[in-house]
C-alpha cells in the first residue's frame, strides 16, 4: 500500500514518473536548481561535507577519482549495466588511482590501479594482480534523485569534469 491507489503494480509502475521531470510524488519545500529534480545522482557524505556526482557529467562506462573532505573516492558509472557506485580508494597504506582497463568478458567494465598494477571489476574488487581478493569499502553512496539528495544535503557541491581527477 503505497497510498497512491492509481498506480498498477503488476508491471513497472513508474515510467511516467521519470519520464516528467517536474512531477514529484510529494511536494518538494526547498527547490534546488542547479540540477534537474530528477537528475540520477550518486551522493556521497564526509564529515558533513557532501558532493553530488550525476549522472548526465559521468562518462558512460567508466571512473572518476575524487576526494570528499578526506575520503579518497571512486565513483563508477556503467550506463550499460545501470550500475553507480562509489568506493574508498584506500587499501591498506595505499591511495589507489585509477585509470579504465581493457574489458572484462562481455564487456564488463575494468579498472587497473596504478599503484600495483591489479585489475578491479566495477563492484570494487580486485580481480588479477598484487590485490586479488580484496574489495574497496563502499563510500556510503546515496544512488538516487537530486531532488531528494539535496533535500538532506543542501550545501552539497556538484562534481563536474573541470574539477580534474576523472580517469
Amino acid at each position: 500500500d503505497t497510498g497512491y491507489p492509481d498506480l498498477d503494480y503488476s508491471a513497472y509502475a513508474y515510467d511516467w514518473y521519470e519520464a516528467d521531470d517536474r512531477r514529484l510524488l510529494e511536494p518538494v519545500r526547498r527547490v534546488d536548481l542547479r540540477l534537474p529534480y530528477k537528475e540520477r545522482v550518486a551522493g556521497v557524505e564526509r564529515d558533513g561535507v557532501a558532493r553530488a556526482y550525476a549522472v548526465s557529467s559521468l562518462p558512460l562506462h567508466g571512473t572518476i577519482d575524487d576526494r570528499v573532505d578526506d575520503l579518497p573516492v571512486l565513483v563508477v558509472h556503467d550506463a550499460a549495466t545501470g550500475l553507480l557506485a562509489a568506493y574508498d580508494r584506500t587499501v591498506g597504506d595505499l591511495v589507489l588511482d585509477f585509470a579504465p582497463a581493457p574489458d572484462g568478458p562481455g564487456g564488463a567494465l575494468r579498472l587497473r590501479d596504478a599503484q600495483t598494477g591489479s585489475i578491479w571489476d566495477a563492484l570494487g574488487r580486485a580481480v588479477d594482480g598484487p590485490l586479488a581478493g580484496t574489495s574497496l569499502a563502499s563510500a556510503v553512496a546515496h544512488d538516487g534523485y537530486w531532488f531528494a539528495w539535496v533535500a538532506f544535503h543542501p550545501a552539497t557541491g556538484i562534481w563536474s569534469a573541470g574539477d580534474g581527477g576523472d580517469a
